[in-house]
């Protein structure tokens, strides 16, 4: 088995879930997009093991979005950044009136 495990909620459209498994599932060769899951995994388990209150969870995800913010400037890809946070917010604001979170 791979070292990646799928987290309990992903968010995410499932037409990207489907290709995120098809992914994982083309071994031995390395995958993009599995490496990227994995590691935004491992960072989440490493700020939960930092930080043990939820509560201060908010000020390191707005933290990484500052960072994307930033690499979205300097790729010249401000509008998308700029499109992406209400579609961010809406997937937010579903998932917590679903009682999914």
């Amino acid at each position: 088995m791979s070292a990646y495990e799928k987290p309990s909620t992903w968010g995410l459209p499932e037409s990207m879930v489907e290709n995120l498994g098809k992914a994982m599932e083309q071994r031995p060769k390395a995958n993009p997009l599995v490496n990227l899951m994995t590691l935004l995994t491992k960072s989440a388990n490493e700020i939960a093991n930092l930080e043990s209150d939820p509560n201060d969870w908010p000020g390191w995800i707005v933290y990484l979005l500052e960072a994307l913010e930033v690499e979205a400037t300097s790729d010249r890809k401000e509008a998308g950044f700029e499109s992406m946070l209400p579609i961010l917010q809406l997937a937010l604001e579903r998932r917590i009136q679903r009682g999914r979170w």
